[in-house]
């Protein structure tokens, strides 16, 4: 009773670290926030757009529409949890900013019990600590990309996988899959990651019924996996076949995802009700059922939109940078993600495995993971340090377990001394150096830490109090547009664009396709959006325009921006309102147009 009454202390103290730890990550993410004043970068505000998207969804009281997304390239359970905050806040940057602390939480824990795993209570908490402070993690925790909350998601599915005991706890085997299939529904990329150790897993499984089957019908097994194979096939046609080339109403939609679920359903039910086969074997399927059930309503109907976009995007990397060798490949892991004490750990950690001979099944399914995950993201095509980070699910267990290995206590201490220091250091790096000058800093970021908050002034509340003082009580439709010669402007366009959307806070009515124009050519992307719906085919009053250009070019409108004026027979001379001079050789420039000189 005595030993009990000491484990549950010392759990109980180290969970109060890993709860202290994450206060202080939060803290550390917060004063980046207030003290960075860059715009989202482009997918970033895009994201953001789409949270705000499902917001005026919610807010409409439209909640099947919430869930008819399948034309957006991102599944939208990210989206959905913000919108959710932004019912209870009002949407701002600062709402998504604590939406992905929720996820660090997750990670946080999540790597504690991974590391406990490995060791003990302390490895746990030193793996949570390299979760929180690993350069590039840390960086990630605060910028609402899809990366890090598809890593929180991966990194507790895997503590679920650990503790299924090859599918023989139900809890666990249940939870494993929901939670795979919830963090499908934010990135399509989150079981990469746990593929391998899953078919290690598996395999355990499958052996231990086997022997079972031998005495009672060994082809049970395969006929229920060949089952809940058609089961899905099956659902995919029924959908395909009874959708049309419109897009289907809220109660149509509805019918159609509960008609093509209907095979899953009689699957799931028939193992439920079977005493032939095995209770366990009948509870892994119907776990994959719910796995299926949850990730359904996305993938199914979006499955021809994805195939086609991602083979359209096959060569994106190319284009944006990334690694294209393995040697690039290997140097952006080292410098940009692990950073060069983390690699250190990670290089320590692989010669510890391979020296330790009683490796526990949680090392060999982290290191399958990290090999399996390493390998899989260099064949693919679009190669960004982001892919890196759901890694860290197994670099941070491999870059710890070894500390508690070691038999003296002074050089334990003196090397968890060292872990800390480095944690401290790089925290109070993204505190105090953001007070130095910027071309001061780059030792300390390259060594230390990721980029130091922005402070270059975009004037993003002058250009909102513009706007929001020349569009009141009018009918308006805002232009922002690019130029061709700066590869930053799509990043101001986009960003502006989200923080007209969220400082002005109402709604947009139906804020889809039928109110949103978009053109787009090689160089020139533009966006029309509108406080009132507004038809393709309509002929809009255009009050104000917003254009952004190049301050070594002349600010003429680009080809297809006046393209857009011809087809709307927008006509009329604009009147000056203000301009602002950007960071990146850029300008802003605010118009209106001098009332009934417009139309056709």
């Amino acid at each position: 009773m005595t030993d009990l009454k000491r484990h549950l202390k010392t759990e109980s103290l180290y969970l109060s670290l890993v709860l202290l730890l994450f206060f202080a990550a939060v803290f550390v993410n917060y004063n980046w926030f207030l003290n960075d004043i860059s715009p989202p970068s482009f997918d970033e505000a895009g994201h953001l757009i789409n949270a705000y998207r499902q917001y005026d969804y919610y807010s409409r009281g439209s909640v099947i529409s919430s869930f008819r997304v399948y034309q957006w390239f991102y599944p939208p359970f990210l989206y959905q949890t913000t919108a959710l905050l932004y019912l209870l806040t009002g949407p701002s940057l600062l709402s998504s900013f604590f939406v992905l602390q929720i996820f660090q939480c997750i990670l946080l824990f999540s790597l504690y019990f991974t590391g406990k795993k490995c060791g003990n209570s302390f490895t746990g908490f030193l793996c949570a600590a390299a979760g929180a402070f690993f350069p590039f993690a840390l960086f990630m925790s605060h910028r609402y990309y899809l990366d890090y909350p598809s890593t929180a998601m991966a990194a507790l599915a895997f503590v679920f996988l650990i503790n299924c005991e090859s599918f023989s706890r139900r809890n666990q085997t249940l939870l494993f899959f929901a939670v795979t299939g919830l963090g499908m529904m934010i990135r399509w990329t989150t079981p990469i990651f746990l593929i391998l150790p899953f078919a290690i897993v598996f395999a355990g499984f499958f052996k231990s019924q086997y022997e079972i089957f031998k005495s009672t019908g060994k082809t049970d097994f395969i006929k229920y996996l060949i089952a809940c194979t058609a089961a899905v096939a099956g659902g995919i046609w029924i959908y395909h076949r009874g959708n049309s080339d419109s897009l289907p109403s809220d109660f149509e939609y509805l019918i159609l995802i509960l008609k093509s679920l209907l095979p899953l359903f009689l699957i799931s039910g028939i193992l439920i009700f079977n005493r032939k086969i095995e209770p366990q074997v009948r509870f892994f399927f119907t776990s994959v059922c719910i796995f299926f059930v949850i990730i359904w309503h996305y993938y199914i109907p979006a499955l021809p939109f994805l195939s086609a976009n991602m083979t359209k995007g096959a060569s994106w990397g190319v284009g944006e940078g990334d690694a294209f060798d393995f040697i690039s490949y290997l140097r952006m892991f080292v410098f940009d993600y692990q950073g060069i004490f983390g690699t250190l750990l990670i290089v320590a950690g692989f010669i510890a495995f391979f020296v330790k001979k009683d490796k526990n099944n949680v090392l060999w399914l982290s290191f399958a993971g990290f090999i399996c995950g390493f390998i899989i993201l260099f064949l693919l095509p679009n190669r960004d340090v982001r892919y890196f980070l759901p890694l860290l699910v197994f670099s941070a267990p491999l870059s710890v377990f070894w500390f508690g290995e070691i038999k003296n206590n002074r050089v334990k201490i003196a090397l968890s001394a060292v872990f800390f220091t480095f944690m401290c250091v790089s925290w109070l790096g993204w505190l105090f150096l953001q007070k130095v000058p910027q071309e001061k800093t780059a030792p300390y970021e390259y060594a230390l830490i990721q980029p130091l908050p922005c402070r270059d002034d975009w004037h993003y509340n002058e250009i909102m109090d513009c706007l929001e003082k020349i569009s009141a009580g009018k009918k308006m439709v805002v232009l922002f547009s690019e130029v061709r010669s700066q590869r930053s402007t799509p990043i101001t366009v986009n960003s502006i664009f989200m923080h007209y959307l969220v400082k002005t806070g109402s709604p947009l009515e139906g804020f889809n396709d039928d109110c949103e124009v978009k053109i787009q050519d090689k160089y020139c992307n533009s966006y029309i959006f509108s406080n009132y719906p507004v038809s393709k085919g309509g002929n809009p009053d255009l009050t104000a325009e917003l254009l952004i250009y190049d301050r070594d070019e002349r600010p003429d409108l680009p080809e297809p921006v006046q393209r857009f004026y011809e087809k709307y027979r927008v006509r009329g001379e604009r009147e000056l309102i203000d301009e602002f001079e950007l960071p990146n050789h850029l300008c802003a420039r605010i118009s209106v147009y001098k009332p009934g000189i417009s139309g056709r």
